[in-house]
């Protein structure tokens, strides 16, 4: 708790903490993405006809791999884990255990909030060690088997994502029939947003996406493109919203 002083986490502005971080790491995704698509590096030639064809929904790590959009994903990111979600943590941590709770419900509480952690650390170091294996500058740190560590941080962000959604709805079981309306309102609405994760998961939203947008399965490469970078963008929305 000595990590932000209680007169701020007690400010009007620490709500805005948690919004802000999504806000923030959103703008970062949005952005490397229009410079990645402006530069061309999500053109690819077509096997079949040999013309340049256009990924528009590749995968976050495949935009943010080289300079000048791993400057502003890597630099973004680690500005914003410690000037927000760090915060955002201690704030969760200060707001969820003033309740009154059982042993399990405890359990499941500290379980989310672990969770919470250990997402927050394997995204700065995902975004800290890029898909190429390189820390900012792909010819000046090249990483041993830095293409490994960055997808090993992002396997355990996502699956430290999905535990943790589904440990803190689990807890907000346990405080149903003491709920204020507002907690119950928003309990509903993370079981939906768990929906539509699981939707994106499970390939239903990009294959309904891709085949409304014609330009988005121009080849099959490109479809396969467009179908993972889709589910993966998808299921980071509804991490946000969540």
């Amino acid at each position: 708790m000595a990590i932000v002083p209680q007169r701020i986490l007690m400010s009007r502005m620490a709500v805005a903490w948690p919004p802000l971080a999504v806000l923030i790491l959103a703008m970062l995704i949005v952005t490397a993405h229009i410079l990645a698509l402006a530069s061309g590096k999500c053109d690819t030639q077509s096997e079949e006809t040999g013309s340049v064809v256009t990924a528009y929904v590749t995968e976050i790590s495949l935009t943010t791999e080289v300079p000048p959009e791993s400057y502003i994903w890597t630099l973004g990111v680690a500005v914003t884990w410690i000037a927000f979600l760090c915060p955002t943590l201690v704030l969760l941590h200060a707001m969820l255990w003033q309740m009154k709770c059982g042993f399990v419900h405890g359990i499941f509480l500290a379980l989310s909030e672990a969770l919470f952690l250990v997402a927050t650390l394997a995204l700065l170091g995902l975004a800290t060690i890029t898909n190429k294996g390189t820390v900012l500058e792909e010819t000046l740190v090249q990483i041993p088997d830095g293409h490994d560590i960055h997808h090993l941080f992002a396997n355990t962000f996502f699956l430290a994502s999905y535990f943790q959604g589904g440990s803190f709805l689990i807890s907000q079981c346990f405080r149903w029939k003491h709920a204020t309306p507002l907690e119950r309102r928003s309990f509903r609405w993370k079981v939906l947003v768990l929906f539509f994760v699981a939707l994106s998961v499970s390939g239903v939203i990009p294959f309904l996406l891709i085949e409304a947008l014609p330009p988005l399965r121009s080849t099959p490469k490109i479809r396969s493109l467009n179908r993972r970078g889709l589910t993966q963008r998808l299921v980071v929305l509804g991490m946000m919203i969540f």
